[in-house]
């Protein structure tokens, strides 16, 4: 390699590395991904907060995750941590697709993912994203 391009690559990951956090910055607060991914420079700033994820049935009434077959309560544990990672640029259809899957009984329900922003005051803030679902039948 020459130096010319020894150059121009270093010059391009250097401005890569001025960049990137303000990008990071952008989608924390743009679409809420978790500030301790995606090579995050602020995670330290920031405490690490819960992702819930919880199923509703028609009504609106909690359906308790006893009910539920264990393949569809490890698909939501692993879409809770996949969330908490990318916040709300991932939505929970795949999941709801394991969920009509594994429990051929629901045909329709709702999805709710309650996750908790870090607010400059110091506390955290409740939020709640509803994803409702019907079956293709």
């Amino acid at each position: 390699m020459t130096t010319a391009r020894k150059r121009t690559a270093l010059a391009i990951m250097v401005a890569v590395l001025a960049v990137w956090p303000l990008v990071h910055h952008a989608l924390v607060l743009g679409v809420g991904i978790s500030p301790w991914h995606l090579f995050g420079w602020s995670m330290y700033c920031e405490p690490r907060s819960p992702v819930r994820v919880e199923l509703y049935d028609v009504r609106g009434t909690p359906i308790l995750t006893n009910r539920l077959p264990p393949a569809a309560n490890a698909a939501m544990t692993k879409y809770g941590e996949r969330r908490r990672a990318l916040g709300r640029a991932l939505p929970p259809d795949g999941l709801a697709a394991d969920i009509f899957r594994g429990v051929p009984w629901l045909k329709r329900f709702q999805i709710a993912v309650i996750s908790f922003d870090f607010r400059a005051e110091g506390h955290f803030e409740r939020r709640v994203d509803r994803y409702t679902y019907a079956a293709d039948d």
